[in-house]
């Protein structure tokens, strides 16, 4: 997750449909920020920056973002993703760990601690600014995108194939047993 000192500047902005003709910058530094997420409870905004010289994950106050900042991740961090029962908040280190941060969001921001679930293997999507997975409904699965290859080999740097899935649900429905 080391920047790469060419890299243009993405920028976190807002737009709320019916109400502003044009976008509202909410992190708008001279650093990348990616992959914005508002908490279940909608009062934070968590997302990767590269101003450290790497990726880390960083939360702000939503939507008064100009209230402070904390750094969540301290070894590289992007794709943050909260837990829907807002006490956690997952993201992937610079060793392409998972980690599970254990957070406090009331009366103030605090992470509390940090486990590495699993180290994602190679294969899978990973790239800032990328959303690659997702967080099931009851925060105990995730959902991930990997390169696939129709003859079933890693991803020979040809680029990711395209799978298109027909009548997904109830192709997952049989697939896994509840």
């Amino acid at each position: 997750m080391a920047v790469a000192p060419d890299e243009g500047t993405r920028d976190i902005v807002a737009l709320r449909p019916g109400a502003d003709s044009v976008v509202i910058p909410l992190v708008a530094t001279e650093y990348a920020e990616h992959a914005p997420a508002v908490s279940p409870d909608g009062r934070w905004l968590a997302y990767s920056s590269n101003e450290t010289g790497r990726y880390e994950v960083f939360v702000r106050l939503f939507p008064d973002v100009e209230s402070g900042k904390r750094q969540v991740s301290t070894e590289g961090g992007m794709a943050p993703r909260w837990a829907h029962n807002g006490r956690e908040l997952f993201y992937v280190n610079g060793d392409q760990g998972f980690v599970a941060a254990s957070i406090e969001t009331d009366p103030d921001f605090r992470v509390l601690g940090q486990e590495t679930l699993f180290t994602i293997p190679s294969g899978y999507l990973l790239a800032a600014g990328l959303n690659f997975y997702d967080v099931a409904p009851d925060d105990e699965r995730f959902l991930m995108g990997r390169n696939y290859q129709a003859d079933g080999a890693e991803d020979g740097g040809g680029g990711p194939t395209l799978v298109l899935v027909r009548n997904f649900f109830e192709e997952l429905t049989e697939r896994v047993a509840n």
